[in-house]
This record gives structure tokens, sequence and C-alpha cells, in this order.
């Protein structure tokens, strides 16, 4: 077969591409000293972008506007930076070239061409993008991603988010849903800060993580017991691999298969939260009585001591 229909073979190898999508595990769980979830994870959906590599800058400007008319954000906002490169890709080249020659630099300036030109957009040349934000939001979260790796665009998008996206994920290339999981809490805002967050990589980290064998786009934890127990709490990822095979231009199949991750290690903690929600109301019960004695705001931290241990431990910490 490979002599007599080694070329037909081949031909049609190379109409077969394959990739490999990394799929996030939840996080491990966390119980308090009566094996009381603490805190949970809950599924949401979030829009990725994955950068091809032969994306030019007008592909995914286009492509921002597009995804901008369906994804909103409220709390983030692009930067000033972000502005001035949004600015720059909707330049064309002798404008370009017209805001370099128009600087003034020093000589021994060994700065590139492009991070001049930034220098040369000020806040009045930007100050009309108001009305698109979100574009230059988006456009600034897909520069951030690498190359075959999906990218968060944006977590916990709504159903109605998700809903026209599906509908249009067809004429949104790169752009896809993946499930993720979100922290919740059961116990509310009780500890909350105690447990600490989760979030993106820091980019004064990013090496760090890299070393460690973890993704740009990964969420982490970034303070108290998440940030400590890292290493335990994160999950195994998942893949999922997509292979297309195709006749010229014209697509033939898709084929998916998906390997399962895994949830990461529990954390037991030695809180009874019965016991901490008790000292809550007790602390918030002496703050309110006593208004007016304290010396900032109307706040106290609470301490409760186990005597019977031969040395005095903190067993709890409160503020209310």
């Amino acid at each position: 077969m490979q002599i007599g229909k080694g070329d037909e073979y081949k031909s049609e190898l190379d109409y077969v591409t394959t990739q490999k999508v990394h799929i996030d595990a939840p996080r491990g769980l966390m119980y308090d000293a009566r094996d009381r979830v603490v805190v949970d994870n809950s599924l949401e959906l979030s829009v990725t972008y994955t950068n091809p590599g032969d994306h030019t800058e007008k592909e995914q400007l286009e492509l921002a506007r597009k995804l901008a008319n369906i994804i909103h954000f409220e709390l983030e906002m692009p930067s000033f930076r972000d502005k001035q490169e949004y600015y720059y890709a909707n330049l064309e080249l002798n404008e370009r070239k017209a805001l370099l020659d128009g600087g003034v630099f020093e000589q021994d300036d060994s700065r590139s061409e492009y991070e001049r030109i930034i220098e040369q957009i000020t806040e009045q040349m930007v100050e009309d993008y108001s009305a698109e934000e979100d574009a230059i939001y988006i456009f600034s979260q897909m520069a951030r991603g690498s190359k075959g790796v999906p990218h968060r665009i944006k977590q916990s998008i709504t159903d109605r988010e998700a809903n026209q996206l599906a509908e249009r994920l067809d004429k949104l290339p790169s752009i896809d849903m993946q499930r993720d999981s979100k922290r919740t809490y059961v116990y509310g805002d009780t500890l909350r800060s105690l447990f600490g967050r989760v979030g993106p990589i820091q980019s004064e980290e990013t090496e760090v993580y890299l070393t460690k064998g973890y993704e740009r786009s990964d969420l982490v934890g970034t303070s108290y017991l998440e940030l400590a127990y890292e290493n335990v709490l994160k999950g195994q990822k998942g893949e999922r691999t997509l292979t297309r095979q195709s006749n010229g231009n014209e697509q033939q199949k898709t084929t998916v298969s998906e390997e399962v991750g895994s949830r990461g290690n529990d954390l037991v903690l030695t809180i009874d939260m019965a016991y901490q929600q008790l000292l809550d109301q007790s602390v918030k019960k002496h703050v309110e009585e006593n208004r007016g004695r304290f010396v900032e705001d109307a706040s106290a931290y609470a301490v409760v001591i186990n005597e019977n241990r031969g040395h005095f431990s903190v067993e709890w910490l409160c503020r209310p």
C-alpha cells in the first residue's frame, strides 16, 4: 500500500490538522474542621481566543469589534497603553511613519520603532475612544495570548452572551467558549479574605509560573490560603484534541476527542465555621453597641485563645 498508494496517502495527510487544547480542571475544595465545605466550585463559561499565529493586526481588530457587539465588561477598563496600541493598530503605514518622523528622540535611543511611535500617541488622540472600550479591552487581551493556547477574554459570561456567541461562532474564527469553574463561598463573607483569591498570573510572576509548567492564561491562587496551597489545590488539566480533515478549501470532517482532567486535592482547615459565625455575631453586636468608641471605623478584631495546650495560640480571628 505504501508503494502503490503512497502519494495518495501523503496527499491526504497534507489536509489533516490536529490541534490540542488544555482544559482547566476545578481546584480542590476547602473544608472546615467538621468536614463542612466552606469553599466550593461552580460551573461557568468563559470566552477564549486562540492565536493561530497568522492573524494580522487588522484581522484581530475586526474580530475584537465583532466580539464587542456580543460581550460587554463592567469592571475591566482598558489602560492608556491599551488605547495607544489600539490606535497604533488602526494606523496605516504612512501614518505610522509620519508619527515617527515627527518625534524628537535622543541619538542613542535604542528602542524599537514601535515603542517610539507608541510614545507619540497622546491622550488627546485617544480621548474619543469611550464608545470602543470593550473592543479595545478585547484587542489587548488577544495580544496577551500565546500562539496555539486559548486565552480568556472574559470569564463568567451571561446566558444571553453565551447564546449569542453559540449562534455566531462560525463567523468568529479562533473564538470559542470553554467550561470553567469559579470559587463559591458557602458561608458568605465569613473568613472570605482568609481563604484568598484566585485570578490571572501577575506579569511580574509570569516567568516563575512558566518554569513550573503553567501557561500564561492559567488562573492561580493570588492571596492567603489559595496562594499558600496553590500546588495542592490546583487540578490536573484535561486535553481536548480537534482533528480536521479537509479537501483543498472544503472542510470534510472534524473529530473531537477529550481526555478528562482531575480536580485538585482538598484542604481541611482547623476552623469550625459554626463557632466562627457565633464569634462574628458576638463581635458585630459589641461593635454596634459601642459605636463612637473606636479609633477608626466601626470595626474590631477578636481572638479566642486556648489556654489548655500549655501555650497561647490564636484560634479565631474576625473582623466584621
